[in-house]
């Protein structure tokens, strides 16, 4: 059965840790994860840790889950921001513990840091030579289409950089901190 927003609030309220939840939601729409683990390979699950829900994500098969799906749409698109994570977006849309602030506060301090344009182009570039250096990709794409190539993350960098800029436009327009919902 669906909650009411009133059950809702409740619920997160006591068993959900809303720092870690939102920590977690940026970091899925900073890595541009659109779709379930499905599509992206990736594992997304919620543990008990102290009493409290935490949010975790463990990625397999990591070529599908940087790069599947991540060309769809421009920069100016809501597609590219992920609004399907829904208990997320719920407490958002609800304020729950004031968690639009805690997303606010959270973003200012990744933009500064490594959400920053010099940041992502520090650690792509980092990445990149890591596994060129390793011919790690050269062996596996020698292995599945029968010639090696280099790795150009170019097209993630510029992904990258981009959606640091949208999700604060995202944030910004969907939940503003002047807006005060009461539940």
């Amino acid at each position: 059965r669906k909650l009411s927003d009133e059950e809702f609030i409740k619920a997160v309220e006591e068993q959900v840790d809303i720092e870690n939840f939102m920590t977690y939601f940026l970091f899925q729409q900073s890595v541009g994860l659109m779709y379930d683990n499905v599509r992206n390979n990736v594992y997304i699950f919620m543990l008990n840790k102290n009493g409290k829900m935490m949010y975790h994500l463990a990625p397999w098969d990591m070529d599908c889950a940087f790069f599947y799906g991540f060309f769809q749409g421009d920069a100016t698109s809501d597609y590219r921001f992920n609004m399907d994570m829904t208990p997320a977006v719920r407490m958002l849309d609800l304020n729950v513990g004031n968690c639009r602030e805690i997303l606010h506060r959270i973003y200012k301090e990744k933009r500064k840091t490594i959400l920053g344009e010099e940041a992502i182009k520090e650690w792509v570039l980092n990445v990149e030579n890591m596994i060129s250096a390793s011919c790690a990709y050269q062996r596996e794409t020698e292995k599945w289409y029968d010639s090696p190539s280099n790795l150009y993350l170019y097209d993630l960098m510029s992904f990258e950089i981009e959606q640091a800029a949208l999700i604060g436009e995202q944030i910004e327009k969907r939940w503003p901190l002047e807006e005060v919902v009461d539940p």
